[in-house]
Order: C-alpha cells, then structure tokens, then sequence
C-alpha cells in the first residue's frame, strides 16, 4: 500500500470534524395581551413596544400582533436584519429559532437537518 493510500485510509478513519448538529432549544418571548387603544408603557422598568414593531416578519405579520406589548430588553426582536425564525404559539406568546436554524416541535433544527413529525433528523438517518 502506498503513501497515499495509507493517508486516505487514515483520514476516512479519523471521526469528520463536523459541525455539531445537536437540535438546540428555541427562544420564547411572552408578550402581554393588551387592547390597541392601551398605550405599550413599560414593564418592570423596561419600555415596551407593539409587537408590529418587530423586524421579525412571523412576529409583526401576525393578525393580532398589535394587540401585543413585547419588552423593548428582547433585543432580537428588534434588531436588523432580523435574525430569528418565530411561530406563535399563543395570543403574544412567540417561540423563536435563531437563524439559520428552523423551528421544529420543541427545538431548532441546523441547516442540514429536517424536521420530520416534529423531531429534528440529520439526512444520514433519514435516508439510512
């Protein structure tokens, strides 16, 4: 066998340095329920805002989303570009997955995973 046969065979042994493709956990922002005639104030001391105000587009696109106040301290929501994936889940109450990871169930599946009945699967198990 020579050398370089010896270096492929050594590397195809070595484990792949891949990227870690544990499903992490998603983020939750409660927002308060409050009418559109109620001014979004502050709570505990941190100023609030409409929820429409969100640069995340499944937060501000949402029909009752100026029914919500949402803390101004949840800078995520706010910051530009917008860097989560959001689902609600209830009135005001948003479940979000950083991108470029997508919400799946429970948790936030990497880019190369697929989300299949709500449970984040890598493609080797898949088409195993």
């Amino acid at each position: 066998m020579g050398l370089a046969s010896l270096a492929l065979v050594a590397l195809s042994a070595a484990p792949a340095a891949v990227a870690d493709d544990t499903p992490g956990l998603p983020l939750w922002f409660p927002c308060v329920p409050r009418s559109p005639s109620f001014h979004c104030d502050y709570r505990d001391r941190v100023h609030e805002e409409r929820a429409t105000e969100s640069v995340v587009k499944g937060v501000k696109n949402r029909p009752n989303a100026n029914d919500c106040c949402c803390r101004e301290d949840q800078e995520i929501m706010w910051d530009d570009p917008p860097m989560l994936h959001c689902q609600e889940r209830s009135k005001c109450l948003w479940v979000c997955c950083e991108h470029p990871d997508k919400l799946c169930g429970e948790q936030c599946c990497t880019q190369t995973q697929k989300c299949i009945h709500q449970v984040c699967v890598n493609p080797v198990e898949v088409f195993a």
